[in-house]
């Protein structure tokens, strides 16, 4: 379970606070970001002293959030990876959606599973209600062992325009068709407030650690570019390889 596991905000506050118009989430997606559209505004992200200021500068505050832990349900690879990946992003985000979908499967076969990467997921409810049920609902697949299984549910969801006001309901398909094996312990898990309080204190956390965009992927370290693209971001990883 989440190391900021404590009652926060409300959400109306959460929103209010970090007001986001997530750029690649509020643009000309159709219907498939629903409340996104609605609830955003724009959040639109050594042998010399110098070299390690430099590299220190480099650094995105985002890193901090990092959760580290060995056994973590929502990472994938070896927790000593030479090559740490932390990614931002929000189930409502057709971005997302497209990232998980389009490069997500090769960050995998060709990097996390080789023991190159380690990705840690970061699941956000920046862009509304509906976002947080689905992180929400998504940790309490976790919590059995299914969490990958789980997102592979809403993502393409996401793209079809499926998760606009989400219910309990379809919470609860997502997780029968995940394999989440206790279905009731599920439930109980979504109903309540912790998981969703959960969810608004890391949002909160990391729109003040500088979060400006979902996806946002960081790369030892940094902020990666363009990583809905696999010829520009796959490289950055390269890099840290060489």
């Amino acid at each position: 379970m989440n190391a900021f596991r404590r009652p926060v905000r409300s959400l109306a506050a959460l929103l209010a606070v970090g007001a986001f118009a997530l750029a690649g989430c509020a643009g000309d997606e159709g219907d498939t970001s629903g409340s996104a559209e609605e609830s955003a505004a724009s959040l639109t992200a050594s042998s010399s002293g110098e070299e390690d200021a430099s590299a220190a500068a480099d650094e995105s505050p985002l890193v901090a959030l990092a959760r580290d832990t060995a056994d973590d349900p929502r990472a994938l690879g070896e927790a000593d990876a030479p090559v740490q990946v932390l990614l931002f992003t929000d189930p409502s985000c057709p971005h997302c959606s497209n990232f998980h979908e389009n490069v997500l499967p090769k960050l995998q076969s060709d990097y996390i599973d080789t023991g190159k990467v380690r990705l840690e997921v970061h699941d956000l409810g920046v862009l509304g209600e509906d976002s947080v049920k689905m992180s929400a609902a998504s940790r309490a697949a976790a919590d059995q062992g299914r969490y990958f299984e789980y997102i592979d549910q809403l993502y393409p969801a996401t793209l079809n325009g499926e998760t606009r006001g989400v219910d309990e309901d379809k919470l609860v398909a997502w997780a029968e068709a995940a394999g989440v094996p206790d279905i009731d312990a599920f439930r109980e898990a979504i109903s309540g407030d912790d998981l969703a309080a959960n969810v608004q204190f890391d949002s909160e956390a990391a729109t003040n650690a500088g979060l400006k965009v979902v996806p946002t992927v960081i790369v030892n370290g940094k902020e990666a570019e363009n990583v809905e693209e696999l010829d520009a971001f796959l490289p950055q990883i390269d890099e840290q390889l060489d």
